[in-house]
């Protein structure tokens, strides 16, 4: 729950840094294209839990993933506290 939650929290960190740097005429051009490839990533992200799951376990899958996100989520933070 935690790892999917700092994952929200990315991707909403991440959408409000890009609307912050885009110029406005191209801001909905690169904000649709970045939601897709946020999409496509989710899918594969979703194929590989599928991978874990069926070798592993859903359990174990959950864990792997969860785990993973957890800690790039806690990167990113981490991050974000240290340039300020």
């Amino acid at each position: 729950m935690l790892g999917f939650g700092l994952l929200k929290l990315l991707e909403v960190a991440y959408d409000a840094r890009l609307q912050h740097e885009i110029s406005s005429h191209r801001r909905a051009t690169i904000t649709s294209v970045s939601g897709f490839i946020l999409e496509i990533l989710s899918i594969g992200l979703f194929g590989f839990f599928g991978l874990l799951a069926q070798l592993y376990g859903t359990l174990t899958a959950f864990g792997w993933i969860g785990g993973g996100v957890t800690i790039v989520g806690l990167l990113y933070i981490g991050k974000k506290f240290r340039d300020k």
